[in-house]
């Protein structure tokens, strides 16, 4: 145990014989740090008075507070004529169990809501102020209702939400927005993530690009037309 601290500490070890099962105690012996932990039975018999043979067993009857015990390779052994028998006894100290970390257990959930205008920055002035968003638990209005506007950067977020009802069944939750108008609205994301509601313009202004092509368009049309006036004035001079 990494500890050398041992020294005022003692065990009691008892030897017993083992005969068809049967144990009966022999001896009993203290270990310590006086005798260096050790202590060895000799002239031990082989077997008893009618010829059967005698096993030993080793058990630490009295030990240290706090510790395991094991045998190495075992508590028992059959002896054999000079040849000498080891028991190694190990007092195991156990580590200081620790806590596992707890697996979050999560009973709510935070909803954000964030709009996003796909209108050319506003090109036609139709945005409004602000939206009403509802949200919804399980397809049923809950009755909170968010609104977005420019003051909270278009978003919202409902905190805590059980994930749980009174029942004890899952809740899924989602959110609509109140119609805008001359807007179609659509909602991506899910409800761990958040939810993105985009409004598309229904009638998106053309981009600058486009009306210059608008533009050049008809001025090539004029031009043309102009070449054709001046052709057929040139003709008729000629006549």
């Amino acid at each position: 145990d990494d500890n050398s601290n041992h020294k005022d500490d003692s065990i009691k070890i008892t030897l017993f014989s083992v005969i068809d099962g049967i144990e009966t105690e022999k001896d009993i012996q203290t270990l310590n740090a006086s005798n260096d932990w050790k202590y060895t039975w000799e002239s031990l018999e082989l077997e008893d008075e009618t010829g059967k043979k005698i096993s030993y067993k080793v058990k630490e009857t009295t030990g240290v507070d706090g510790y395991t015990v094991s045998y190495s390779p075992s508590d028992t052994v059959t002896l054999i004529a000079d040849e000498p028998k080891i028991i190694t006894i190990t007092n195991t100290k156990p580590e200081t169990p620790t806590t596992p970390t707890p697996t979050p257990s999560y009973t709510s959930v935070d909803i954000k809501a964030k709009k996003v205008w796909d209108d050319n920055n506003n090109a036609n002035g139709k945005r409004p102020s602000k939206v009403r968003v509802h949200l919804l638990a399980n397809g049923v209005d809950t009755g909170y209702v968010a609104e977005l506007s420019e003051a909270n950067n278009w978003f919202y977020t409902w905190y805590a939400l059980p994930l749980n009802n009174e029942d004890g069944n899952f809740v899924t939750y989602d959110v609509v927005e109140e119609g805008v108008d001359g807007y179609t609205s659509s909602v991506s994301g899910d409800m761990y993530g958040g939810y993105t509601i985009t409004n598309t313009n229904k009638k998106k202004s053309p981009k600058t690009d486009d009306t210059f092509h608008v533009f050049g368009w008809a001025a090539s049309l004029i031009a043309s037309m102009i070449a054709s006036m001046i052709a057929a004035l040139l003709l008729r001079r000629k006549k």
